[in-house]
Order: structure tokens, then C-alpha cells, then sequence
């Protein structure tokens, strides 16, 4: 049997060894906790950088559809009707009301608008979105697009042949 001060002293470093054990495992679980939440900070931060480059995404095409608002031309009826190859592929706006519809689909409508309010007409066809309205006759609005050049119509009351603008337009805008 061994004399009780080696006891002692065994027990001490059974202690001193379970409390570095218990030392190191805090350790390991206190670097296993901070590695997760700079984890959880990274994701965070690719979260909102995500979210800024969307932004960011989303203002440069707002500025886009700005910038080719502000640039459309408004060119009088007439001088489109009379000299169509002079402004072809122009990028126009006219604002007017929704006289027919002419064609329509799911992803487009093609429909005459009365831009001076006595029955002048140019015609607007619109690839339609789906989070796009339908356009309704009657409806005022702003179309903004490519002139395309002066197109024959039948006329729908008498099937006379009509000649028109026809408008491709990249975006309509409701109007008062």
C-alpha cells in the first residue's frame, strides 16, 4: 500500500490532469462556437451583399428605362406619315387613348392609339409581361418605343385600306 502522501499527491494530479481536460474541452467548444458564428456572420455579410449587388441591379435598370424614356422623341404625326424613312427606328413616345385592340396574346397586344384626339391613330404593338395589365380600349397612356415605319390596316366599319405608324413599344405608362 502506498504511504498516504503519494495518495495525496495522486489524487492532486488526478484533479490537476481533469481540470486541464475540462480546460481544454472549454477551449475546443469556445473555438468551436466562435468558428460558428464567423460562419454565421459570413453568410450574413454574403447575404447583404447579395442583396446590395440586387439593388444595385434594380436601380441601374430604373435608370435605364429612365434614361430611354427621357431620350424618346416626340415627333409630330404628320412628319412621321409623310417622311416615315427619315425617322424609322427612331425611338419615340406618344400619349394618347386606346382606340381598338388589333391582336392579342398572351405575350402581346397590338392595339391603335389616338394621339391627337380626333381619331389620328398610330399603332402600338407591346410585348407583354406577365406582371404587365392588359390594355383595355379607352385606357390613356404613354408608349414609349421603336418607330417602325407606316403600315397598311383594313379599316374595321368599311375594310378600306388605312395607313398608320406603327409604334414597337418597350414600355407603356398609365396617363391622365
Amino acid at each position: 500500500m502506498a504511504p498516504p502522501e503519494v495518495k495525496e499527491q495522486r489524487k492532486q494530479e488526478k484533479a490537476i490532469a481533469a481540470q486541464h481536460k475540462l480546460e481544454k474541452e472549454q477551449a475546443e467548444a469556445q473555438a468551436k462556437l466562435q468558428k460558428k458564428q464567423e460562419e454565421k456572420l459570413k453568410e450574413e455579410q454574403k447575404q447583404q451583399d447579395k442583396i446590395a449587388k440586387e439593388k444595385q441591379k434594380e436601380q441601374e435598370a430604373n435608370m435605364q428605362v429612365l434614361n430611354y424614356k427621357q431620350n424618346a422623341q416626340q415627333i409630330p404625326y404628320n412628319m412621321l406619315v409623310r417622311t416615315p424613312e427619315k425617322y424609322k427606328k427612331s425611338v419615340v413616345a406618344y400619349r394618347g387613348q386606346v382606340g381598338n385592340i388589333i391582336n392579342e396574346s398572351d405575350k402581346s397586344q397590338t392595339f391603335s392609339l389616338d394621339v391627337v384626339g380626333d381619331g389620328t391613330f398610330v399603332v402600338v404593338e407591346f410585348a407583354r409581361q406577365k406582371q404587365d395589365d392588359r390594355v383595355l380600349p379607352g385606357d390613356v397612356l404613354i408608349a414609349y418605343g421603336e418607330f417602325r415605319g407606316v403600315e397598311e390596316y383594313s379599316n374595321t366599319a368599311t375594310g378600306a385600306p388605312v395607313y398608320m405608324p406603327l409604334i414597337k413599344a418597350k414600355y407603356l405608362e398609365a396617363s391622365r
